[in-house]
């Protein structure tokens, strides 16, 4: 079992919450004569403008047994966070109204991760079988394997997070150094269609 306590100082903090629209005639038209109507808030912090400090409290505990090895976290059990800054808030028109002010939460904001992983016993090589369920801003779940060889490394992994991922990879360890390419899926932050990506790793020992 163990826990884990973080402290921050900031310097720097943006919030924003802003909307923009046109007005349009009984027709539907765009109204030139009538401005643009802005809703919303701006808050922020910068150095000499502010500041912000806060702490967080993880905890976490780790089995291991007969090759397997399962943990269960919570991140974020106990948490405070201050800022102070400057706010802007728009109410129809294009002139904010500018004031100071302040942002904070204390409470219990948790986010769960349960993760367990296992050697499967091969004549030749080895298997590595794991997976992770969670739930943050929302629930997710992945499972994936590496088959080992000598040097060589595969892998293939499945998800759903915010729709479902699927990766391949594959990887080389050498003396001194690691090689690692995967192919993954994940969702297009804009337009939420699933597309794919190529990341290349390289790590030096010494």
């Amino acid at each position: 079992m163990g826990g884990r306590g973080e402290a921050f100082y900031g310097l720097a903090y943006l919030e924003s919450n802003l909307s923009a629209g046109v007005q349009t005639n009984a027709q539907g038209q765009l109204d030139p004569n009538q401005p643009p109507v802005y809703r919303g808030a701006v808050f922020y912090t910068t150095p000499g403008n502010g500041n912000g400090y806060g702490a967080r409290a993880d905890i976490g505990v780790a089995m291991e047994a007969q090759g397997t090895t399962v943990g269960v976290g919570i991140r974020n059990a106990l948490g405070f966070a201050r800022w102070s800054g400057t706010g802007l808030r728009w109410n129809g028109s294009s002139n904010p109204i500018s004031g100071q002010g302040e942002r904070s939460s204390f409470g219990f904001v948790p986010a769960f991760f349960l993760n367990a992983a296992t050697q499967v016993p091969r004549e030749v090589g080895t298997l590595m079988v794991g997976g992770d369920l969670g739930y943050e801003t929302g629930l997710y779940g992945r499972v994936g394997g590496e088959y080992s060889l000598g040097p060589a490394r595969l892998r293939a992994g499945l998800g759903f997070d915010n729709g479902f991922r699927f990766g391949l990879g594959a990887g080389f360890v050498g003396p001194g150094f690691t090689l690692d390419a995967a192919l993954t899926t994940h969702p297009a932050p804009i337009l939420g269609n699933t597309v794919f990506g190529i990341a290349l790793g390289l790590g030096l020992g010494f």
